[in-house]
């Protein structure tokens, strides 16, 4: 709910249906943040979960990782205005 009132109230939270874990959104509203809205946001998502999985699983250590994720990203930015 878009409303934190309602978010909060018996009606959304309902403990006798499920899901059992509806507090757990409520929780978490705080630190919900909305993606960029960008024409190539998901393609920035795509390029970065790329390279940052290959980080995760060691196939490409830290600072060469990081270094691709900005090679790869960047340019999905476009140029800065001005």
């Amino acid at each position: 709910p878009s409303r934190l009132d309602v978010a909060r109230s018996g009606v959304f939270l309902r403990p006798d249906a499920p899901p059992k874990s509806s507090q757990v959104f409520v929780d978490a509203i705080p630190d919900i943040r909305a993606v960029p809205h960008t024409a190539t946001w998901s393609e920035v998502e795509k390029a970065a979960d790329d390279v940052i999985a290959a980080m995760y699983y060691g196939r490409l250590e830290r600072d060469a990782g990081l270094r691709q994720l900005n090679e790869v990203t960047e340019p999905l930015f476009g140029s800065p205005p001005g």
